[in-house]
């Protein structure tokens, strides 16, 4: 009950999203139902079944969870097929109701992180009235019982809700995540970064400039927690974990950026450090969670400063 306990707190956290009063569960297994189940509680009304079960669905369901599905059924590759799903998922949606989406990626190249997170950020789908459908990404998270029982690192799952209608960033970019993995950190640049600043940092002067802006905290306490905004390909949070013995979770918005931390943990195995995928602005941190808040070369890139300090504060 641990993963269905841990996914379903992390989607109740976003502000924006429908409470939920009502779920599919896309699973024939008898012990994942009871588990989501008891997590939810008796006031929500679980259906379960084949993901087929969404085709005939309308606005009837506050959230829907697809665990493993996209494995099962060979949707990984099949991105037409895997685009009929999306299109079910949206239209049994009510509007700004939860999509969950659970796969173990240590089966896949690296790179299909990415590039399934970017399709899940632009999908777009008509209705039958032909009305625009797409989703707003909450974030992309690790499955901690994964992290820590079985150290998979890239057990993940993604939460997104049904937008209440399709905003377009600028032309031709869909979300400022579009933008900067197609401009600024495309593939090709994050490793010419890292070529220039030393292995795992993107940023000026490396691991020891990054250890001197560490060192500005004083004494820090081993086994405290750090979150690292703009954490990029993971070096800053790796060291403080290293070095300092934090436990650090760094979070980004640009998955070429994070892909490559992501992949580096599974092969370091270092369960002190977590990384998620998500807009610091929208994602909804518990209060009093973190003991030190750390960040380099990532804030001034923010917009609303106003609104990062009040969340960090």
């Amino acid at each position: 009950m641990a993963v269905a306990r841990e996914i379903i707190a992390s989607f109740q956290s976003n502000p924006s999203a429908t409470k939920v009063r009502t779920a599919f569960l896309a699973t024939e297994d008898a012990s994942m139902v009871k588990d989501f189940r008891d997590a939810f509680g008796s006031e929500v009304q679980i259906t379960n079944g084949g993901p087929l079960s969404l085709n005939t669905k309308k606005e009837e369901y506050d959230a829907i969870i697809l665990c493993n599905v996209l494995d099962d059924w060979n949707l990984i590759k099949r991105r037409h097929h895997l685009g009929d799903l999306l299109k079910n998922v949206l239209t049994a949606l009510k509007k700004s109701g939860t999509l969950v989406i659970r796969e173990d990626m240590s089966r896949h190249p690296i790179t299909t992180i990415p590039d399934l997170t970017k399709f899940f950020d632009v999908f777009v789908a008509q209705d039958s009235e032909g009305n625009g459908l797409t989703f707003d990404f909450y974030t992309t998270k690790q499955v901690e019982d994964s992290l820590y029982s079985k150290q998979d690192h890239l057990d993940l799952y993604w939460i997104l809700t049904r937008a209440p209608k399709i905003v377009v960033y600028e032309e031709k970019l869909a979300t400022f995540r579009d933008f900067l993995d197609k401009t600024q950190y495309t593939e090709d640049n994050v490793r010419s970064y890292e070529w220039i600043f030393g292995e795992n940092f993107i940023s000026p002067g490396g691991l020891d400039e990054n250890r001197k802006f560490l060192q500005r905290y004083g004494t820090i306490k081993p086994g405290a927690k750090m979150l690292d905004i703009g954490v990029g390909i993971g070096g800053g949070a790796r060291q403080a974990a290293k070095e300092f013995g934090l436990h650090v979770l760094g979070v980004d918005l640009s998955t070429n950026m994070i892909v490559h931390a992501f992949e580096r943990n599974q092969r370091d195995q270092d369960c002190r450090v977590k990384y998620q995928i998500s807009d610091i602005l929208v994602y909804d941190f518990p209060e009093n969670e973190f003991d030190y808040v750390f960040s380099r070369d990532a804030i001034h890139h923010i917009p609303d400063q106003d609104l990062l300090f009040a969340k960090i504060y």
